[in-house]
């Protein structure tokens, strides 16, 4: 089972969170300085910052099992940049996003493999993308299996870090940076025929 779906694990990692922060209180109380009462506020914010960014990103990953709270049978789904539905005009339909600020082509297609299901047959699939890279981020890691990461010798727990690994996409997924404009492009080879022996649509927009 994946370590994000592990309940052990998390009341583990939270036990030793609750440990550290009262370590650093009681050293700032033995301390008594003023620095010291402003580095652990510091320090305090950041971990809360961190720990936003980590539940907002993952959230669909959590649910991608659950029927309840993400559903299917999607007109259309858009991952990779986030994206206005208005740029590329998905009206009325049903539809979700799944994006991150900064998701590199190589990323996208990844999820797309995973996540296809989501749409029906006839659905329509979108990758939006700035970078062409197959650089993974931290914040794409709750998406991608197990095994991916071990072939592509990715650590899952970075994960647990976006903000420190990731900064700048971190910031960007808090302010909700969208992009507004957008070019249609290229669709790649593979993941086309991917798509069609699916009967699935596949559009791509370089942002």
């Amino acid at each position: 089972m994946s370590e994000i779906l592990n309940p052990a694990k998390m009341n583990r990692k939270k036990k030793m969170i609750i440990i550290a922060g009262l370590v650093a209180v009681i050293l700032c109380v033995l301390i008594n300085q003023l620095w010291a009462y402003i580095g652990l506020v510091v320090i305090l914010l950041l971990f809360l910052l961190n720990l936003h960014v980590f539940n907002k990103n993952r959230f669909w990953a959590c649910n991608i099992n659950n029927l309840n709270v993400i559903g299917r049978n999607y007109d259309t789904l858009v991952i990779g940049e986030p994206i206005s539905k208005e740029t590329i005009s998905l009206d009325n339909n049903k539809y979700i996003f799944i994006t991150c600020p900064g998701r590199s082509m190589g990323a996208s297609i990844i999820l797309a493999y995973r996540l296809f299901s989501l749409l029906h047959s006839g659905g329509t699939l979108i990758l939006a993308y700035h970078k062409a890279g197959e650089k993974i981020s931290s914040l794409d890691i709750p998406y991608i299996h197990d095994v991916t990461l071990f072939e592509k010798n990715i650590k899952r727990k970075k994960e647990y870090f976006p903000l420190f690994l990731n900064p700048i996409q971190s910031l960007k997924l808090v302010m909700g940076v969208t992009h507004h404009h957008a070019k249609a492009t290229k669709n790649v080879n593979k993941l086309e025929d991917f798509c069609k022996s699916r009967e699935i649509k596949l559009l791509t927009y370089k942002v």
